[in-house]
């Protein structure tokens, strides 16, 4: 079934702004059969989300994760 990219966005878009906040934003929705994927970039990190469409929750997994220059550095320290 094809669907318009403004309503993937409006499917997706309550359930991912509960998880991080109004600072997100969402760069990328399609949709995969009943589910809906996507891209998106939140306060310090760039997540890959799934929505299942049958228990309407937001899988998440993190693509990339940004640290400040400090955190990088007390890493260091332990290894």
């Amino acid at each position: 079934m094809l669907q318009s990219i403004e309503t993937l966005l409006s499917r997706v878009r309550e359930p991912f702004l509960k998880s991080f906040g109004p600072s997100a934003r969402i760069i990328r929705v399609e949709a995969h059969g009943e589910d809906i994927r996507g891209l998106a970039i939140c306060p310090g990190k760039i997540v890959r989300f799934v929505l299942k469409a049958q228990s309407r929750r937001l899988h998440l997994s993190n693509m990339l994760t940004i640290t400040s220059n400090s955190d990088i550095k007390k890493r260091l320290k332990y290894h």
